[in-house]
């Protein structure tokens, strides 16, 4: 097994995972989250976390961006945001 900073491995400035919390009044705006710059895949979730979201940015800025044009879609709630460190390849 190999570590792999993040960085390193993307060859970009930064990859997060932003938890999202919705409300019912979110239905159907996951396309919406798919369009903004920076979103490479979304998840819907059981639990109490109803999105996973997985994110490239340039830079801390870019990732501030994402995060607020996340939060003000209709029906978001709140968001969790990750930075990734590292992460492990078989």
């Amino acid at each position: 097994m190999k570590f792999i900073s993040s960085q390193c491995y993307l060859n970009i400035g930064l990859e997060a995972i932003i938890l999202v919390r919705v409300s019912s009044s979110f239905q159907g705006n996951i396309e919406k989250v798919l369009k903004i710059s920076g979103v490479k895949k979304v998840y819907e979730l059981t639990g109490d976390i109803d999105l996973l979201i997985e994110v490239e940015a340039s830079s801390e800025t870019d990732l501030r961006r994402i995060v607020d044009e996340i939060l003000n879609i209709k029906g978001v709630e709140s968001t969790d945001t990750r930075v990734i460190l590292s992460r492990m390849v078989k």
